[in-house]
């Protein structure tokens, strides 16, 4: 059973709607995404198995949900077993990371196959298609990969740590 009704009108559980669609734009599964939601509003630390009764998932589920965030630094265990979690309140970390690991390898690949293309290698294309929309795929790509590169750039960028004001 999940405790947070995602058909409720109370206000905490649109604001964890809320922020799962958001995490969802990028690219996070809904549980991984309504975890880190969770995690960032909780005022503590929250366990395995309370995770799995607020979101109506098996532990085992939610640790790999959890290990998934973890990679991109959204969030960390407090305990060295592994079983509390919290988000991490370096929000530029987590930018950082998830663009690192996820966004740049995307337009990397996206440039890439347009660079390969070849419009007269597509036997019947589904819609009509041209050189030039290929080209400016490529330039457009190339132009997002050198913003999200000057971005990361910006390490020494410190921003206030985002918390909930009621948390530790």
């Amino acid at each position: 059973m999940n405790i947070l009704d995602v058909n409720a009108k109370d206000p905490l559980s649109k604001i964890v709607d809320s922020l799962t669609e958001f995490l969802g734009f990028w690219g996070f599964t809904e549980l991984q995404a309504r975890l880190w939601a969770i995690l960032f509003l909780s005022t503590k630390s929250l366990d395995l198995e309370q995770l799995g009764k607020i979101t109506g998932q098996s532990t085992e589920v939610v640790f790999s949900s959890l290990e998934d965030l973890k990679k991109y630094h959204l969030v960390k265990s407090t305990d060295a077993n592994l079983k509390t979690y919290t988000t991490n309140e370096d929000i530029m970390s987590c930018i950082r990371m998830v663009i690192k690991m996820r966004e740049i390898p995307l337009l990397e690949n996206i440039k890439l196959m347009a660079k390969n293309l070849v419009i007269e290698d597509i036997k019947e294309p589904a819609f009509p298609v041209s050189e030039k929309s290929i080209d400016s795929l490529a330039k457009m790509t190339k132009t997002a990969e050198s913003f999200l590169k000057a971005l990361l750039a910006i390490g020494s960028l410190q921003l206030p740590k985002l918390r909930n004001p009621f948390s530790k």
